[in-house]
């Protein structure tokens, strides 16, 4: 009887352990239920396409954002594609290479960007973020993420880079003298400027600007430009003298203004070598006063030879 009994309290242990058991399952799957369904309305609502691979690179779920970004469907997708298909076939194997690089080390990525080719055959430029999905012994079972279009953004990086080199072959190329100086440093020097004054461009990077300032203009030159970079208002064109490499002395036009470089404020210079338009300038005053002196001699002599002219 004794046995019967402790028989029976085991089986009414044993099945309040399965029912316990049986409870916690179900409110664990309904938690994963909860959890798959608020994974499922964030990424279906969300502004970037959300997607899972298993470890090969198969998509196993894509959300519907797919296909404003790339015109594929989801169930176009989901069993049938990796997500090196859909790279550019120039750079696919270079990119897989280096994805499943990541994958091997199942480490989290972000901003992997990559070249994908539309549906319709657009090129499409994404920035690929993820984690990995891993089982309870830390093994492998894929990835997921979110994929971001910077198509556009990547456009304007192209418009500004052409713009930047044409603005940049527009200065290499100017018959003018053109420098950025910052605490007082040329940062960047033309080669007009340098050849101005005998240098190459790269002698004068990050040499201050007031070893080129003729002696006579240093303390001129030095005051005008720490005024100007404080705020005051100082004229922006004036006129003065640079010393060259061989020591001449050139005279130059400066037109200067303040910008950003480099989150800092910097001065924008552009230089015009005067030196031959002085000189001409210099013979015109030099014939205009032999001009009048032998005017006034004529009159001189014009006058001795007719003393009574006067009277």
């Amino acid at each position: 009887a004794r046995d019967v009994t402790a028989s029976k309290l085991m089986e009414i242990e044993l099945r309040k352990h399965r029912d316990h058991l049986e409870e916690l399952v179900k409110e664990r799957s309904q938690e994963l239920v909860e959890s798959e369904k608020r994974f499922k309305d964030i990424a279906e609502n969300a502004c970037v396409w959300v997607w899972e691979v298993d470890v090969n690179g198969k998509y196993t779920y894509a959300s519907p954002v797919v296909e404003e970004i790339l015109g594929y469907k989801s169930e176009e997708i989901v069993g049938k594609k990796y997500f090196y298909d859909l790279f550019l076939p120039e750079d696919r194997e270079e990119l897989k290479k280096a994805a499943f690089e990541v994958f091997k080390s199942k480490q989290t990525f972000r901003d992997f960007i990559n070249q994908n080719v539309h549906k319709n055959g657009k090129m499409i430029w994404l920035s690929t973020s993820g984690v990995p999905i891993l089982d309870e012994k830390g093994n492998l079972l894929g990835y997921r993420g979110a994929d971001n279009d910077i198509t556009e953004r990547k456009q304007m990086e192209a418009i500004l880079i052409e713009s930047e080199e044409k603005y940049r072959n527009l200065v290499e190329r100017a018959n003018d003298g053109i420098c950025i100086i910052h605490d007082s440093l040329f940062k960047y020097v033309n080669p007009q400027f340098g050849l101005m004054l005998g240098y190459s461009a790269e002698e004068m990077l990050n040499t201050p600007f007031v070893r080129y300032l003729h002696p006579d203009e240093l303390l001129t030159v030095t005051d005008r430009y720490y005024r100007r970079m404080s705020g005051e208002e100082v004229p922006q064109r004036y006129e003065s003298v640079l010393k060259a490499k061989d020591g001449q002395a050139i005279e130059v036009e400066i037109n200067a203004g303040i910008i950003t470089y480099e989150n800092h404020s910097a001065d924008l210079v552009l230089i015009r070598d005067i030196t031959e338009r002085k000189q001409m300038e210099k013979k015109l005053i030099d014939a205009e006063r032999l001009a009048a002196a032998v005017q006034i001699a004529s009159e001189a002599a014009h006058e001795v030879k007719n003393p009574l002219a006067v009277i």
